[in-house]
């Protein structure tokens, strides 16, 4: 692709999300370059298989010096976790990247903030759980509150590495001490139901370009990884419930959205992230392309029709999870389940992001399958 049109940027350690998305986008012709901050030398290597051109950045000046050696005035687009969020947003600033560039990294670090994004739909009056600051509220405050069980989260954080559910006062006040190393805490409700998602597109005004709720299975015990199956589900309350969040949010770009419904059918929403996830490419398999639409909104590719022919009720595998969630029970049949979702994301994705991505789920299959840690991990899920 011609330089003119611009470059998408990677940043940190490596999220399965944005690996798909950055292969994907290569595959189509997008120059894209991966900054890891922080990276292994093994990872690193991992990635330069699907992403040509990847680079490390181990602390802040060092990530301005990368993003102007690529061409600050190139970038069209910056995508980093939570975690780097806001040494990135410094950075950007500091490097001159394009403005319109700068705005949306620094309305997504506004909103990685779980409190601040938790206020900002209360006051668009979408249902969430009550939350209060740890910083002003103390733990005992928060359960005569709340009730128990409390909810404990850190403020910025992802994939649930910083949710604790607590059952006392004391549980609550150990929670938050562990939670402070993502930016502080919070202390929510602790509500009961059944916990569905909601994936959108979105460009200005709040309109949404394609939609999808689901419900996600996990079929072994790898907690750090993206779910292993989605069911497509025609859930009324979820889908107003992640329109109205899109709605409140403004701008543009993807939005995954977690919601918990009662028995009375009312959704409630408990997380949402301005970034790709982790079943973001199971989903175009069931109909719905957020990574064209991804490009679309940055230009780079034509809108697509607003109607998508949702498979809803049919069940979708997440590439490589689904594989190593059944191999842990069956080895075959995860092996065999590997082979055939190779050939479907080899499509999308390109087959060098494929091979890494599978030589990472067999050593995690074979790690996980030496006769010491299964006995682990037997032991630690009954």
């Amino acid at each position: 692709m011609d330089d003119a049109v611009g470059v998408i940027v990677f940043v940190g350690p490596g999220l399965t999300s944005f690996e798909q998305l950055a292969a994907c986008a290569g595959r189509l012709g997008v120059e894209t370059w991966w900054i890891g901050y922080p990276y292994s030398r093994a990872r690193r290597w991992r990635t330069r298989l699907f992403v040509p051109r990847v680079s490390t950045a181990h602390d802040q000046k060092s990530l301005v010096t990368e993003l102007r050696r690529l061409g600050a005035d190139r970038i069209i687009d910056i995508q980093a976790s939570e975690y780097v969020l806001g040494d990135v947003v410094a950075a950007a600033r500091e490097a001159q990247v394009t403005p319109s560039v700068v705005e949306a990294l620094e309305r997504r670090l506004a909103l990685s903030d779980k409190l601040s994004m938790s206020r900002l739909l209360s006051d668009h009056g979408v249902p969430v759980p009550a939350a209060l600051d740890a910083a002003l509220v103390s733990a005992q405050e928060a359960a005569d509150r709340l009730g128990l069980p409390l909810v404990v989260k850190g403020r910025v954080a992802n994939g649930g590495s910083s949710v604790h559910i607590v059952f006392t006062a004391a549980e609550a006040e150990l929670a938050i001490r562990a939670v402070q190393v993502y930016g502080g805490g919070i202390y929510e409700t602790h509500l009961t139901g059944e916990s569905l998602s909601y994936g959108a597109s979105f460009g200005p005004d709040g309109q949404v370009l394609h939609e999808a709720a689901y419900l996600t299975r996990r079929l072994g015990h790898l907690e750090h990884l993206p779910p292993d199956r989605i069911l497509v589900v025609d859930d009324t309350a979820t889908l107003a419930s992640g329109r109205a969040v899109v709605a409140a949010l403004g701008g543009s770009g993807l939005v995954n959205v977690n919601v918990i419904k009662d028995s009375d059918g009312c959704a409630s929403v408990h997380d949402v992230n301005l970034r790709p996830w982790g079943t973001l490419m199971a989903l175009r398999g069931a109909g719905v392309d957020f990574t064209h639409d991804y490009l679309a909104i940055l230009g780079l590719a034509a809108a697509s029709s607003p109607e998508a022919a949702l498979a809803v009720g049919e069940q979708f595998d997440v590439f490589p999870t689904a594989a190593l969630g059944i191999a842990e029970t069956d080895l075959l049949a995860g092996l065999a389940l590997l082979l055939v979702q190779s050939r479907q994301y080899a499509d999308w994705t390109g087959a060098r992001y494929v091979v890494a991505e599978s030589a990472r789920c067999l050593a995690i299959a074979a790690r996980r399958l030496l006769p010491g840690r299964r006995r682990a991990v037997s032991q630690q899920h009954p």
